[in-house]
């Protein structure tokens, strides 16, 4: 089996399940773990990704926050800007 069949499976799973689950924001697939790389969540050996990961960036795109906890987005997200946060699943 071709590395490329791997990610086209995985391709058509992640498109399927947001169908099915649609968000109302983006949703980044990194065919080649460019920006996994970028944002340091990828694995050593370059094949797997942590997921899920919530990046908050500011309005110049920098990162201020990469966690894989819905609770720790919230409360930077209620520091910086003040109101309640995310709304939880």
């Amino acid at each position: 089996m071709r590395a490329d069949d791997d990610i086209d499976t995985a391709k058509t799973k992640l498109s399927e399940y947001f169908k099915q689950s649609p968000v109302p924001f983006p949703v980044l697939f990194d065919k080649y773990n460019v920006v996994a790389k970028q944002f340091g969540v990828v694995s050593a050996d370059g094949r797997s990704v942590s997921l899920p990961q919530i990046f908050l960036l500011d309005k110049d795109g920098r990162l201020v926050q990469s966690t894989a906890k819905f609770e720790e987005a919230s409360e930077t997200i209620e520091k910086r800007f003040g109101g309640g946060g995310l709304e939880g699943p």
